[in-house]
């Protein structure tokens, strides 16, 4: 991309004061720092979702040079500009190989990126899914995990019908609401979730629970079902009770 980038910065600034869609480019690209240099986010660092309207910027700037270059060689000889297209194209294709061979392989093997997207989590739902309705709550972990409150509902496939006559605890932390309790799942932040562990305990009838833990949480043992992830990865155990 940096020969084209150069390339296509070149034209640009040839055409700046006879094109006004050169200058439009030209203040597209040199903003493109500012989503990420101007806002601050939660954890004061820069943000990929911010600098995304910028690289619309970069890609034109560097079809503008790819156009502008093959013009410059095709004055200089066909052969020349054939060869050069030629050899974009199977960088091109060599570079897509590349990044597809690691996205569909390494990257999801990954641990960081494993527990991000929630495989574990995901997985666990495609199994607690058809036996929902037989469970009166479940308990979800929140080690290596993030917002599985959202996960969860999706995962599940929560109707809105349901989201607005279930019951619901909300806790606002760190400019964030973190949920505690959405109907039948309960989230085992800090000791927020106890008091509907509890109530389950005392309401003199048996219930039958659902945690989802990480090994060595809440004390709980013979959690015969497990979803294993790559190495170096946290299972996650699926343990049924009757309280």
């Amino acid at each position: 991309m940096l020969p084209l980038l150069l390339a296509g910065a070149a034209a640009t600034v040839r055409r700046v004061r006879s094109s006004q869609a050169a200058r439009l480019l030209l203040v597209w690209v040199l903003l493109y720092p500012a989503g990420d240099l101007l806002p601050e986010s939660l954890d004061n660092a820069p943000h990929a979702l911010r600098s995304f309207p910028g690289l619309g910027g970069l890609i034109l700037l560097a079809a503008l040079g790819a156009v502008a270059g093959w013009h410059w060689l095709r004055k200089r000889g066909p052969g020349l500009a054939l060869g050069a297209t030629a050899g974009l194209a199977l960088m091109a294709a060599a570079e897509t190989a590349r990044f597809v061979w690691l996205y569909l392989g390494e990257y999801g093997r990954t641990p960081a990126v494993y527990h991000a997207f929630h495989v574990d989590l995901m997985r666990a739902c495609d199994r607690l899914r058809p036996r929902l309705d037989g469970i009166d709550a479940v308990f979800c972990t929140v080690t290596e995990m993030n917002m599985p409150y959202s996960v969860l509902v999706v995962g599940l496939g929560s109707t809105p019908a349901q989201w607005f006559s279930e019951p619901h605890r909300t806790l606002a932390v760190g400019g964030w609401d973190t949920h505690v309790r959405d109907g039948k799942l309960n989230f085992l932040y800090w000791d927020d979730w106890k008091p509907a562990y509890e109530a389950l305990r005392r309401n003199g009838r048996p219930d039958r629970v659902l945690f989802l833990v990480r090994p060595g949480e809440l004390g709980l043992r013979d959690c015969p079902e497990r979803i294993e992830g790559p190495p170096g990865t946290l299972p996650l155990l699926l343990c049924e009770r009757t309280l």
